[in-house]
């Protein structure tokens, strides 16, 4: 990644959360055990709101220190790599919530809820419905509105994570009987009057993220304010459009966590294990998983890292890139799990101490499509946007996508509606000066590199063949497979613009990484492309144990990680 300072907050949270394998409220030991209760953390929660995990949602100038998305999602990644059920229960829902008013809200409203989160409360939010799921537009959760009463919410929300234990709730209710996307309004709804005019209904259990609490509530006739009404009414949709902008990006980008934590316990228990007599680390099929998920690593975290990045420094693509990434990388995130279940091999089944949060780390990522602005409505959003997508001109490509530096304080306003376009990535995949670059130092690439391109060219006349009418949720399997192909070419595009734009560019970490990413890719396009030279892999391998004898990160960052020490807060 481009160089940034070393940011102090990141590394005291590290310290804070401390090494994992050690006793301690956030081990793995501890995590499993509430796993398997069903239960939060109650102490891991308070740590995280003592030390401020809440400040990260509120933007800094309402208070807290919310400036850049990239920031926000570096310093709450360590709590994804220890448990990312508790990042869920403890204020992620503070987090999508919060967007809505920071994107629609009244100054009064934003200060309100600011207040709510730097006091360590946390703000639940309602929009799904069990018969409808991301389906907004057909919601039957009702604002009602009529001369004798005025304002009422009526009708039932089944899953809403936190809320009885919310300070506010957001809720998304409809407001016209009328079709179409104006029929909804958002409402902010306090504790108390939940409590007096609400019947909570039973908790939901899950297979994955098993510490969170889902409950539903029955409102039947709740009073509303005036002010309690969050933008304009009939406007719920447009601005949930916008604020998923935001956390369709910063969700994967999170999720990150879990497969970097994978890979480097993949390496201890490698290095340990002893099977047919010698280490499992030293079979060359190990070896060869450790590359693949690796791999897969790297392409999820440029992917989503670009994605984050562009709803600072291109809010026109921000849309598409960010359903895109979050339709693409929790698969790519679970194909690198995959690949090291079978390397744990019964260890991971039986969930053997501490390599048990690997299973656990698989069940919580396959939570994350199907949650809020789950994976089927993101790769809707993306077939939508297909036919822009092909018949656009090329833009050209964008190299702040890849620039931490280029990332100021995130103004919500800029958060658009449409999902534009050509992206500003794929264009990497045609630009000559590129393609020489690459050609120059890998040679043996340039052939994947050439098939890349031509299937881009080939999806987009095959895009531009179909009707219009064909891009809607009614559309057959091959247009789901288009929008798939065109995620897997954005992937390819952030790839290659993380490499042009890196200075260590041609050192040979930054050569073997690439390639690893680039075949990677072309064979999840179908393109037949050989496996990497072996010398590739076992140099990926050996960067890998490096990192974990150094206690750094197997992303590229190389930050610090799973400190020896421990620090307590003050």
């Amino acid at each position: 990644m481009t160089s940034r300072s070393t940011d102090n907050r990141l590394l005291n949270l590290e310290h804070v959360l401390g090494n994992p394998t050690q006793p301690g409220t956030f081990s793995y030991e501890t995590v499993l055990n509430f796993d398997n209760a069903g239960h939060p953390n109650p102490e891991g929660e308070e740590i995280l709101m003592s030390w401020g995990a809440n400040d990260e949602f509120v933007p800094r100038s309402l208070g807290g220190r919310w400036g850049s998305t990239r920031e926000l999602v570096e310093r709450l990644m360590p709590v994804f790599r220890r448990d990312p059920s508790l990042a869920l229960s403890f204020g992620l829902t503070s987090l999508m919530s919060g967007v809505n008013v920071w994107t629609a809200g009244s100054p009064e409203q934003k200060a309100k809820v600011a207040k709510t989160l730097l006091n360590k409360g946390r703000i639940a939010i309602g929009f799904h419905e069990l018969a409808h799921g991301n389906d907004f537009l057909h919601n039957e959760f009702r604002l009602e509105t009529s001369d004798n009463v005025g304002s009422q919410l009526v009708g039932s929300k089944e899953v809403i994570n936190n809320i009885e234990r919310a300070e506010q709730v957001l809720f998304m209710a409809r407001s016209s009987e009328l079709g179409g996307s104006r029929s909804h309004t958002l409402v902010l709804t306090e504790r108390q009057d939940l409590d007096k005019n609400g019947t909570f209904q039973n908790r939901y259990a899950t297979s994955g993220m098993r510490t969170v609490l889902l409950n539903g509530i029955h409102l039947d006739g709740m009073n509303v304010k005036e002010e309690a009404i969050i933008g304009r009414r009939g406007e719920a949709v447009e601005t949930a459009l916008r604020a998923f902008q935001v956390t369709r990006a910063v969700l994967p980008a999170f999720a990150v966590g879990t497969l970097d934590a994978s890979l480097y316990f993949a390496v201890e228990y490698a290095s340990d294990r002893k099977l047919y007599g010698g280490r499992v680390l030293d079979l060359p099929h190990a070896r060869d998983l450790i590359a693949s998920a690796f791999a897969d690593l790297v392409v999820a975290d440029i992917f989503a890292n670009a994605a984050v990045r562009s709803l600072h420094v291109d809010p026109n693509a921000s849309g598409l890139l960010s359903a895109a990434c979050k339709a693409l990388v929790p698969d790519v995130l679970e194909d690198g799990l995959s690949a090291l279940s079978v390397l744990f091999g019964s260890t991971f089944y039986g969930r053997v101490s501490p390599y048990g949060i690997i299973e656990k780390f698989v069940r919580d990522l396959r939570v994350l499509p199907i949650g809020h602005a789950g994976g089927t409505s993101c790769i809707l959003a993306v077939l939508g946007a297909l036919p822009r997508w092909a018949r656009g001109k090329t833009p050209d490509t964008n190299r702040d996508l890849f620039n931490d530096n280029a990332c100021g304080d995130l103004d919500f306003k800029t958060l658009r509606l449409s999902l534009g376009g050509p992206d500003p990535l794929t264009p990497w995949l045609s630009d000559s000066a590129t393609k020489e670059a690459i050609a120059r130092v890998i040679p043996d690439c340039a052939e994947v590199l050439t098939s890349l391109e031509e299937r881009w060219n080939e999806l987009r006349s095959e895009i531009t063949e179909q009707p219009l009418t064909s891009f809607s949720a009614t559309a057959n399997n091959d247009i789901f497979e288009m929008a798939r192909e065109a995620t897997l070419l954005m992937a390819t595009g952030a790839v290659i613009g993380q490499w042009v734009t890196s200075e260590a560019r041609e050192e040979p970490a930054s050569l073997v990484w690439f390639e690893l990413c680039i075949r990677r890719l072309a064979y999840r396009l179908g393109l037949g492309a050989p496996e990497p030279p072996a010398a590739i892999r076992e140099s990926a391998v050996e960067r890998l144990i490096k990192n974990f004898e150094q206690h750094r990160s197997m992303r590229l960052s190389n930050e610090p990680i799973f400190p020896q020490e421990h620090t307590t807060l003050a």
